[in-house]
This record gives structure tokens, C-alpha cells and sequence, in this order.
């Protein structure tokens, strides 16, 4: 599988193709993030981390300017610039954090900045491996937002056998009732009714007497009416459905994760 992946990857001129269209979609994002969160930025360059951020972003200005050149010279010193600021910013440990983003974020942007890298100069199999370290580094920002179309064309098909789960698995949440769920949060709503006046008097009593027992009585009877209008299997097929969906991404990027490492592994 990792094989013909990777033998997708560098066969496919539509892929490497995209990656000089996509790359002015990312510096055009990047820039206008910055003009927006100028002052944002400023405080992130005067942390610690500041000489990474401003290396990162030097890296990306320059790799702009590189796509703009007409001149072949100019050019390369923007790409090799460019080059050594982007490989700076992507062995990073991906359980840290820059700036409010993960590094696992940094990273698969460094490796996409370096992919463009390779592509401009015409080193397919060099772009191929750092696309496929996007994928590695941050699998939902590459299949999402980088690299949707090596995701589509090499990744995807992968993965048929997780999207045949959720397909089932959303099936079975959607003819489920939920009645067990219905009926414990409505005894749990109906228990607060019952203990109404024990309820009211312990409101009245740890407000110390600062709330008047028509206000506490009122609260009350809204909590007790809220909680046991929404328990409904609406609700709870809504919660089930979110916590599939979370599952379905995290076994996606793991997924995508593991053929990008081992497409990799095949590349000398």
C-alpha cells in the first residue's frame, strides 16, 4: 500500500501541479492573517520562541518572493532562504506549542513551504516526501486545508473501511430510541422536583437568605422544566452523533498518519 502510494504521488503531474496553486492559496492566507494580527504577532515575537516564528514567517515571505521572481538568480537565493528557515521549524516536538498552535500545525506548514520548495526547482521526489510529512505532521490540516488533493487521490481510498464504519455506525445511532438515556435524565429532573421543598430551602438557606424563596422557587421549577424538556432522543442522538464524528477524524489522522510514515520509509 505505502508503494503505490508513494508510486501515486510521483506519478501523478495533477498532484505535484497543484502543490504551486495551492502554496499562493497558503501565502495568501498567511498574509492576510498577519496584516489582521499584527499586534498578536508582536507579542508572540517578544516570548522565547521568537527567533522560530521569525524564522518561519521570513521563510514563507521569502518563498512569496521566490514564486514572484522573473529572475532565475534572484530566485534561488529567495528558495534557498527560504529553505534553510523552513527546515529550522520542522523537526519540532509535536506535543509542544508556538504561539498558541501546536507544533504538529508548524511543522505540516514548514513541510509544505518545502514541498514548494522542491517543486519550483523541479525535485519531484524530494517535494514527494515532504508532502507526504504534511500528512504525517498534521493529517487534518493536510487533508483539510494543504493538501486536499493528494488526501483525495492517494489517501482516501485507504481509508474506505473507517468510512464504511461511521456510514454503520451512524445508522445504528439514527434507529436507536434512546430510552434508557430519556428516562434516567428525566428521573434525575422528576428527583428535583420531588425534593422541591428540601431543594427551595437549602437555596434560600446557603444564600443566607439573600435570595427570596418565590425568586428560589422560580429557579427551580425553570431547572427542573429545562432538564426534563431536553431530555429527549433528539438531544441525545445529537451528543452520540459529535462523539462519532470526533471518533471518525482521530481514526482518519491516524489512519493517513500511518501511510504517510510508511510511504516515506520507502523513499531513498
Amino acid at each position: 500500500m505505502a508503494a503505490d502510494l508513494l508510486a501515486t504521488i510521483l506519478a501523478s503531474p495533477k498532484v505535484i501541479a497543484e502543490l504551486g496553486k495551492i502554496s499562493l492559496k497558503c501565502l495568501d492566507i498567511i498574509a492576510k492573517r498577519l496584516a489582521e494580527n499584527q499586534s498578536a504577532l508582536a507579542t508572540l515575537l517578544q516570548k522565547s520562541d521568537e527567533s522560530l516564528l521569525r524564522e518561519f514567517f521570513a521563510g514563507f515571505q521569502a518563498l512569496g518572493d521566490a514564486i514572484s521572481s522573473s529572475v532565475p538568480a534572484s530566485r534561488e537565493r529567495l528558495l534557498t532562504l527560504a529553505e534553510g528557515n523552513l527546515y529550522r521549524t520542522s523537526p519540532l516536538n509535536p506535543k509542544l506549542t508556538i504561539g498558541g498552535k501546536s507544533n504538529s500545525y508548524w511543522m505540516a506548514l514548514s513541510h509544505y513551504g518545502l514541498a514548494v520548495v522542491c517543486t519550483l526547482r523541479g525535485d519531484e521526489l524530494l517535494a514527494a516526501k515532504h508532502t507526504l510529512r504534511i500528512i504525517e505532521a498534521d493529517p487534518r490540516l493536510g487533508r483539510t486545508q494543504l493538501v486536499p488533493e493528494l488526501f483525495h487521490v492517494g489517501f482516501e481510498p485507504a481509508c474506505l473501511a473507517i468510512y464504511q464504519w461511521k456510514e454503520a455506525e451512524t445508522q445504528k445511532l439514527k434507529e436507536k430510541t434512546f430510552s434508557g438515556d430519556v428516562a434516567a435524565s428525566r428521573l434525575s429532573a422528576g428527583g428535583i422536583g420531588v425534593l422541591g421543598a428540601g431543594g427551595l430551602l437549602a437555596t434560600v438557606i446557603l444564600s443566607g437568605g439573600r435570595v427570596p424563596v418565590n425568586t428560589a422557587a422560580k429557579s427551580l421549577s425553570d431547572k427542573v422544566g429545562k432538564d426534563w424538556n431536553q431530555a429527549t432522543p433528539e438531544y441525545f442522538r445529537e451528543i452520540a452523533l459529535g462523539e462519532l464524528q470526533r471518533e471518525f477524524e482521530h481514526r482518519l489522522d491516524e489512519q493517513c498518519r500511518q501511510l504517510a510514515s510508511r510511504a516515506i520509509a520507502q523513499i531513498r
